[in-house]
């Protein structure tokens, strides 16, 4: 039965609290999305989940990153600002991946790679490095 909290969660967007009092809602399973406290929601008091979650200016790893969730996360951090290093096993899926991230405005350096060889992580890691001088995420997707 849904009463009318719950269908207001539901229906209300993922707030992020910038200062004390304000409403935050997080997932909350069969039940949607379910208030973690009763305060004010001014929209001047939240931010958007993205806003709170940029990634301009940063770099990330993603490794399965050819199609599926990887491709997904690729392209999930790619709109949210971070240039990529992309690692699967496919060179042709990659660099078509590569392309779609260009087209965001994202660099996104191709590393075939088979991350159960332990040289292949190394090269995926000194590429970031050659390419990017640094690495703040990594997205552990293969297998």
């Amino acid at each position: 039965m849904e009463t009318s909290a719950s269908f207001e969660a539901r229906s209300a967007p993922l707030l992020y609290p910038t200062c004390s009092g304000v409403r935050w809602f997080i997932s909350g399973g069969v039940d949607g999305l379910r208030e973690m406290t009763n305060q004010t929601t001014e929209p001047s008091t939240y931010r958007t989940v993205l806003d709170v979650f940029r990634l301009d200016g940063r770099v990330a790893i993603v490794t399965g990153a050819s199609r599926g969730l990887g491709a997904a996360m690729t392209m999930a951090r790619a709109e949210a600002g971070a240039d990529l290093v992309l690692a699967a096993r496919t060179a042709l899926d990659l660099e078509q991946l590569a392309a779609e991230v260009r087209r965001l405005g994202r660099r996104a350096v191709v590393v075939p790679a088979d991350v159960t060889a332990r040289p292949d992580v190394e090269r995926v890691a000194a590429e970031a490095l050659r390419n990017f001088r640094t690495v703040d995420v990594l997205v552990n997707n293969a297998g």
